[in-house]
């Protein structure tokens, strides 16, 4: 099985729910097993500041799901939680869900980039990978998320809010 890590953020309604309802919805995938969730943090919106903030949080998954499969899964899961996908690109929404690493894989496609290729730009991403595991390797360059998260230039102000475990999304 592949480890996977999913970043989720959410700055519409109810952003905590929001991210609960994606985990909970991680949970329900097939030939997946949620493993772990980060704290929530709460963000300032990037690339496109006039909006309200955002809750994130990354989720660690092991999946029998290749990575195209798996993104049409995660887009599905943004699509059942309302999502428009019709808005402006970093715009607000209820729910989005990234792939940030597939294992040790590399790839580029139209549609998927992995690892992520803005990850290494976004303390809302390494703070809670971090949390999950600091000396997880990034497979483009080999270096910890600890130390991109040391070497990351974002500035942006990035909290706890909360913390989040697997038993408490079973409801």
């Amino acid at each position: 099985m592949a480890e996977v890590y999913i970043g989720l953020g959410s700055n519409l309604g109810d952003r905590l729910e929001n991210i609960k309802n994606a985990l909970s919805q991680l949970t329900l995938l097939p030939k997946t097993a949620l493993i772990g969730i980060s704290s929530v943090y709460e963000s300032d919106p990037k690339y496109k500041e006039d909006q309200g903030k955002f809750f994130n949080a990354v989720a660690e998954v092991k999946t029998e799901l290749d990575p195209i499969l798996l993104l049409m899964k995660l887009k599905n899961i943004e699509e059942q939680l309302g999502r428009n996908f019709n808005t402006e690109r970093n715009g607000p929404r209820v729910i989005d869900l990234d792939i940030e690493f597939y294992d040790d894989l590399v790839m580029s496609t139209d549609n998927l980039e992995i690892p992520h290729p803005r990850l290494y730009e976004r303390l809302f991403v390494l703070k809670p990978m971090v949390q999950l595991d600091k000396n997880y390797k990034c497979s483009k360059t080999g270096k910890t998320v600890y130390a991109l998260l040391h070497e990351c230039m974002d500035s942006s102000k990035v909290e706890k809010v909360v913390d989040l475990n697997i038993a408490s999304l079973k409801s």
